[in-house]
């Protein structure tokens, strides 16, 4: 009786069945697998399930060959080329090393990876000999393109996911998700697999043994065939309403490939096929078949096309592939995503321009981006509408040349390059099924690493396990027979025992991390939600507070008889009611219809007021539950953070929101709540206790401050406190008197800086930036404002003076470094981000932000002064390109100045009225000229519109204002400089005008001299 098996012509096995079966359940698993309660981002997951069932596989491996003598491993040159460049990123581990330490874990996660994706090249080229298997594992693969597909769809015309459930409304191409999690790579895949798919078309025999079973070889070639034939149709509807135009790019150009690789093969292979008449039937009834549903593809192919570039059910009305494709021109301009990629890859180029040799380590292009961005903006302004926040390169190959160097770029070229020699060396020598596998694999190859150029999807899984085995295969001894470019190593009992090891090693190491990692951002998707729970319980609580003013206002106008009310109102309601009620009930006095009335008005204010009464306490109830719920989701979030970062302290995201919670008032409650609750125990040390575990840093959420950034600037202060406490003063006296809570509120913004700088060593962030200037600001002021009370506090304990004295110091010194590294950080944010409000709503007011903060916190003087100028410049300089595209209205910003010199009129400071003025017409003259021009163009954006107009009429008005201005002065100052009654008043002019504060520059100008200067004034304004 003939077997149902499908067989092959090899005849014995060259895997295991655990290991064949396990590789099956990789290529169906890893690219189907999405959690949806701990799905943040889709590739972590699979990386994580990747590294476990690579790590059993190669357990498997070693038990497999643990008693042979001798085990024979073949290295082929591409595979070597891809163990150099695994070397070259472990090099560029020494920069990570120099440069940021903590990120070390994280580099080296990656670099381990890399090393064990080389381990498993060279297991998929020794072990993947048998064609049966190699083909049922492309199936594998092509299953769960077809679950994707189906997800797809789902996804797009539905607004639905198979493991997320509802995700949004049809016909939105940012829901086509599916299983990989982002729309751009969702196409990639399938593109990919595509090729793999017209191979399933396309074969005469799919490798199967065509010489027994013939009718039922045939219908199961027929099924197939079928089936891949209407995958393939599905995949190219998908590729279409994903509408990515990197793979509308990648898959012609990919064709272009295969043909030309198919024209190498017709006319240098050397094999003839040597085919049984046994075969030739089966092939010949195959090959119909296949060209028939080849047509189909084709032909359904086009249709799909037509249908998806008009309006209609297939898309929605939402875009058409003409459409689509014609649109690429626009990413080119206006900062279109075009221009954002390439200030993206200027910043991969000038991370590699710093680091040339080994680069800045793998890996380090997601944080150290930002800055990067900022020293090619510096280059190249006109990109700065193209600022985008983009954690990858969207090039591969040129973040590799800035994180690995000339070493990483090389050997990677090395790998491809002798990829392609043995792929033309090997492929001649083929039979044309072979060939045919080959070119496809090699094709569906090609998409991944055209769009690799423009994109990142050998960053996601499962793109890059995909390229990894079909790269694999290319170079697997099943092709190369003949051991072409091929190094052979002859293992022994020691050398495979060390091998073994060390390939356990790599695979457990990367295991180990990527599943703490995984953990890690799964803690952070928790902590996530509950950080989102606390502004919505905020929002609510604010609410109900804003309705139980209402409420409380309703009830005051009941009981003062006024607004809605004051038909209530004793002395009114009766008399306006009595006739009617006696008219309707003859049978009533006076007396009796008064006192009816007067019960009725009482009941009705009863019943007004209890409802009111009730709606108080409802109100108060659900305020109490918001704040309630709102402190639980505060903690929640804090245990999640302070979790994800335990399990990975690499993941600085997590780092980041907890520098955020640390300035949280929910904190500050809670140290209020554990002084409340030592107090009530009366004892003292446990007082002092919950105050020094916070100044001396031993309070849980600041456990994982980098020791290089934690800063304990108040143990000073807690140390006069408790001698202050020992020594017999109350706590609770002193809290008021030594403003004890707005220490508790500068530790509390110092930790929430540390936590910031920390979370930067793993996580760039420009908004990190911009946090700490506005805490460091905090802290300049509060500072101050903290000496001040210690100069008040020490008249009342004189027995504490020399603390005091020392602590006073302490307190303007740190003002002054926390006002430094405001400046510090405020510059660093509009270096790395100088403009972009097209895109960063907002954004703009960031000038006006910081200058406002300096003249917070530091004198107005020519330093000062010079410091805001320079701020408002750059404004203007970013301004002019900002505007070409988009617009820039420095109105606030200009609006600063011109309050400054309205300030120093009223406080007859002239001379530094007439330089302020005269300095912002000078900065601001760009803007304005740019602005007048410009004004038509905002005429379809009511508010840009607006704002210009107003800007305009400022600077117009404040022109006219200078010249009214010079006159008024001039007569001022000859009233002054000739009046024998106005001497001291001259002499302070004199000396106002010879002092400027803002100039810092000491003249010696006489009376006749400054109404020369002022009259020469009026002549250019009056020229002008």
């Amino acid at each position: 009786m003939a077997t149902s098996q499908v067989k092959v012509s090899t005849p014995k096995p060259s895997i295991s069945k655990f290991e064949e079966y396990m590789l099956y359940f990789i290529t169906l698993f890893i690219p189907i697998v999405t959690i949806g309660p701990i799905t943040y981002e889709y590739s972590t997951q699979k990386y994580a399930f990747f590294t476990i069932l690579i790590f059993m596989l190669f357990i498997a491996v070693i038990m497999e060959f643990r008693r042979q003598k001798q085990i024979n491993v073949n290295i082929p040159l591409p595979a070597l080329g891809w163990g150099l460049f695994t070397i070259a990123t472990a090099l560029s581990l020494i920069s990570v090393m120099i440069e940021n330490m903590p990120y070390l874990r994280f580099s080296g996660m990656w670099v381990l990876y890399f090393a064990m994706t080389f381990l498993f090249v060279i297991y998929l080229a020794n072990r993947v000999k048998d064609k049966r298997i190699m083909i049922n594992i492309l199936g594998m693969l092509l299953i769960s393109a077809a679950f994707i597909v189906v997800d797809s769809f789902l996804n797009f015309y539905a607004g639905w996911d198979i493991w997320l459930g509802h995700i949004g409304n049809p016909y939105s191409r940012d829901n086509v998700r599916a299983t990989i999690g982002n729309p751009d790579f969702v196409p990639d895949y399938l593109g990919v697999l595509l090729f793999v798919a017209i191979y399933f078309i396309t074969s005469k025999t799919l490798g199967f043994d065509t010489s027994k079973n013939k009718d039922k070889t045939y219908r199961r070639l027929v099924i197939i065939k079928t089936l891949a034939t209407i995958e393939a149709i599905s995949m190219v509807a998908v590729i279409i309403f994903s509408q990515t135009r990197g793979v509308f790019i990648a898959i012609p150009l990919s064709l272009v490939f295969f043909a030309l690789l198919y024209t190498y093969y017709q006319n240098f292979k050397v094999k003839k096929e040597n085919i049984s008449k046994n075969v030739d039937e089966i092939a010949k009834r195959s090959q119909k078949l296949s060209i028939i549903l080849l047509i189909v593809f084709v032909i359904a192919s086009l249709i799909e096309i037509f249908l998806y570039s008009i309006p209609g059910p297939f898309n929605g009305n939402s875009f058409s592939v003409t459409g689509r494709v014609t649109s690429s021109t626009s990413a080119l301009s206006n900062g279109g995503t075009a221009q954002q990629r390439f200030l993206a890859w200027w910043a991969s180029v000038y991370q590699w321009k710093d680091h040339p040799i080994i680069g800045q380590g793998l890996g380090t292009y997601r944080i150290d981006f930002i800055h990067y961005l900022g020293v090619s903006i510096e280059h190249h302004p006109s990109l700065i509408v193209a600022w985008n926040n983009f954690m990858k390169a969207h090039n591969d190959y040129v973040q590799l040349l800035g994180e690995t160097g000339i070493a990483g770029i090389l050997t990677l070229a090395f790998a491809l390059g002798t990829l392609l020699w043995f792929v033309l060396r090997v492929i001649k020598k083929k039979d044309s099924d072979d060939a045919l596998l080959m070119m496809l694999m090699a094709t569906g190859s090609m998409v991944t690493l055209i769009t690799s150029m423009y994109s990142f999807a050998e960053h996601l899984m499962p793109d890059s396990m995909t390229l990894t085995i079909l790269l694999s295969f290319l170079v697997s001894d099943y092709f190369n027979k003949d051991g072409d470019l091929t190094w052979k190593v002859i293992l022994n009992k020691a050398k495979f025992v060390a091998a073994g090891i060390s390939s356990l090693i790599v695979s457990a190491g990367v295991m180990i991390l990527m599943n703490m990692y995984f953990v890690s951002e799964v803690y952070f998707l928790y902590g996530n939600t509950n950080y989102q729970y606390i502004s919505a319980y905020q929002n609510a609580a604010s609410q109900a507070n804003n309705q139980l003013n209402s409420v409380n206002t309703e009830i005051n106008n009941l009981k003062s008889y006024s607004g809605n009310y004051s038909y209530l109102n004793p002395q009114t309601y009766v008399q306006s009611k009595l006739q009617q009620l006696l008219a309707s009930n003859p049978n009533l006095n006076q007396t009796q219809a008064s006192l009816q009335l007067e019960s009725q008005r009482q009941q009705e204010y009863n019943q007004i007021m209890n409802q009111l009464n009730s709606n108080l306490q409802s109100i108060q109830t659900a305020i109490n539950q918001f704040n309630t719920y709102e402190t639980t989701s505060y903690d929640g979030a804090k245990y999640d953070f302070l979790h994800s970062v335990e399990w990975d302290n690499t993941y600085g995201t997590s780092e980041f929101y907890l520098g955020l919670l640390a300035t949280f008032p929910q904190r500050d409650q809670e140290i209020i709540n554990q002084l409340n609750k030592a107090l009530s125990s009366g004892s003292t040390s446990a007082q002092l206790n919950v105050l020094k575990d916070l100044f001396y840093g031993k309070n849980d959420i600041t456990q994982y401050i980098h020791p290089n950034f934690k800063n304990l600037n108040y143990k000073g202060d807690y140390d006069l406190i408790a001698s202050m406490v020992n020594s017999g003063i109350p706590l609770v006296d002193l809290w008021n008197t030594l403003n004890i809570n707005q220490i508790v509120q500068m530790q509390m913004y110092q930790d929430g800086i540390d936590y910031l700088k920390t979370s930067l060593q793993s996580f760039a962030e420009k908004n990190s930036y911009r946090l700490i200037g506005q805490f460091s600001a905090l802290l300049s002021s509060m500072n101050r404002s903290q000496a001040s009370t210690y100069q008040d506090a020490m008249s009342k304990y004189p027995q504490f003076k020399s603390q005091f004295e020392s602590l006073i110091k302490t307190h303007d010194q740190l003002a002054q470094d926390a006002f430094n590294q405001m400046e510090n950080w405020y510059d660093q944010l509009i270096f790395i981000l100088p403009g972009g409000w097209n895109r960063y709503s907002g954004w703009n007011q960031i000038y006006a932000e910081y200058i406002n903060n300096v003249l917070q916190n530091a004198p107005l003087d020519a330093t000062t002064y010079a410091k805001i100028k320079e701020i408002a410049g750059k404004y203007v300089w970013i301004g002019y390109y900002m505007q070409k595209t988009y617009w820039a209205i420095p109105l606030n910003t200009m609006d600063i100045f011109t309050s400054l010199a309205q300030d120093f009129i009223n406080k007859q400071m002239y001379s530094e009225a007439l330089t302020t003025v005269n300095d912002t017409l000078s900065i601001f003259k760009p803007a304005y000229e740019w602005n007048v021009a410009d004004l038509n163009r905002y005429k379809g954006d009511t508010n840009t519109y607006n704002e210009a107009q107003n800007f305009i009429t400022q600077y117009q008005a404040l022109q006219t204002k200078r010249t009214q201005f010079l006159s008024q002065l001039k007569a001022v100052y000859e009233y002054a400089f000739t009046n024998p009654t106005q001497q001291a008043t001259a002499q302070t002019y004199l000396n106002d005008w010879n002092h400027n504060i803002l100039t810092g520059v000491t003249t010696n100008a006489s009376t006749s001299d400054i109404i020369s200067s002022i009259t020469s004034m009026i002549s250019t304004s009056t020229v002008k």
